[in-house]
């Protein structure tokens, strides 16, 4: 877990990177949809076994544009459109909220990485109705191209805690 002054900075400068302030005029904004699953490699008895289906909207901003690449930020919602199973025990669900700094290569066929903080909170389907909610680092990468002028098709996958991550795949538009 992160100390709460780096979560602040971190925080802080992804929305000023996403808002634009301190950046070039003729800097892209992307809005994009994509559609994953949760991937878990828990092992344990009563521990989850596969994981909810998640629709998704990003929002980036790039802030800065260096010869072989794009520096920016962007933030991501996710919510479960299926739920996900337990080992023994009821079906479950997951809502994820991210906000990230990224690095990407400005070739039509690009690598992507990002790193910042994700708010997950899970929420099992029994008669208790347990949520659990946490805030935490989260690394993610993707594989893109551009498919025509302004958009871009992506394949990516982001850490959300030690056992679990999101892969995506999606399509992001700039303008």
């Amino acid at each position: 877990m992160m100390r709460p002054n780096a979560t602040r900075i971190l925080v802080g400068l992804t929305c000023l990177l996403i808002l634009g302030i301190g950046t070039d005029v003729t800097a892209q904004t992307e809005v994009g949809v994509r559609f994953g699953a949760l991937r878990t490699s828990s092992k344990e008895p009563n521990g989850l076994k596969t994981g909810p289906r998640l629709v998704g909207l990003t929002v980036g901003r790039e802030a800065l544009r260096l010869e072989q690449w794009s520096l920016g930020a962007e933030a991501a919602l996710d919510l479960s459109v299926g739920s996900g199973d337990t080992r023994n025990g009821p079906p479950w669900d997951m809502t994820l909220a991210g906000a990230y700094l990224t690095a990407r290569t400005t070739d039509r066929f690009y690598v992507k990485g990002r790193v910042g903080l994700v708010y997950e909170r899970i929420s099992i389907d029994d008669e208790f109705d347990v949520a659990e909610d946490a805030i935490g680092l989260s690394l993610g990468a993707a594989l893109g191209a551009m498919v025509a002028d302004g958009i871009r098709f992506e394949i990516s996958g982001t850490v959300v805690e030690e056992q679990m991550a999101l892969l995506a795949i999606g399509l992001r538009r700039s303008f």
